[in-house]
């Protein structure tokens, strides 16, 4: 499957395209952290009607939404069970390393070991952490800021310590503004077989033109 992004030309209503994809992006969060509730042995009907009414979704833009937090789910279970994987053979390492180094000890055999336990204490560490929707990075950034706050606090010349706050308030500012148009994510729609094809959009080939119509699929 080849990707091509289509730069938008004209658009008759901007603010319903990005609420849309606001709702989308938040309802892809939601379903995520419970997306056994829209499996099908355990699909919860009342939930799903609570998550379509509360983001504004139809029937088509629910069910491409669940078919892509299920692709994201089954990714991020293909990434812990490596994870996992990779802490076993860790220790393996560490057992054969440990009965080497009682019978020949040596520094190398000590910072293997160490390097090991620290990589099984980090692979462990990040499976009990939540899934981070936006950008990381820009998350390690604000969390440094905010602690910076402390630091400032402790800066004795009045003046300058407000100089400081307000400096790094701006950073803070800037940063969150940056975190939260991470966090919204394209939103993701498929088209039906029976209906040969995908009713939100027309494509005009001769033109090079996709246009997209979201007042014609049922709801």
């Amino acid at each position: 499957m080849i990707t091509i992004p289509v730069k938008i030309k004209e658009c008759s209503d901007s603010e319903f395209l990005v609420e849309k994809q606001n709702n989308y992006s938040f309802a892809f969060r939601k379903l995520y952290k419970h997306f056994a509730k829209v499996e099908k042995k355990t699909r919860d009907e009342d939930f799903i009607t609570y998550v379509r009414k509360e983001f504004n979704l139809n029937y088509i833009e629910f069910t491409s939404l669940v078919n892509d937090v299920s692709t994201k789910v089954e990714q991020m279970k293909t990434i812990n069970e490596n994870k996992v994987t990779r802490i076993a053979k860790l220790n393996k390492e560490i057992t054969v390393l440990t009965k080497i180094g009682k019978k020949k000890p040596s520094t190398k055999n000590t910072r293997l070991l160490y390097r090991n336990h620290k990589k099984i204490k980090s692979l462990e560490n990040s499976l009990r952490r939540e899934i981070t929707f936006g950008c990381k990075e820009t998350q390690r950034v604000l969390t440094k800021l905010y602690n910076n706050i402390d630091v400032i606090m402790c800066e004795s010349d009045l003046v300058k310590r407000e100089e400081l706050l307000a400096a790094n308030q701006q950073k803070i500012d800037e940063q969150t503004e940056l975190w939260y148009s991470k966090r919204v994510i394209h939103f993701y729609l498929l088209g039906e077989a029976n209906q040969k094809g995908n009713r939100f959009m027309k494509f005009d080939f001769a033109n090079k033109t996709l246009i997209y119509k979201h007042t014609t699929v049922r709801k």
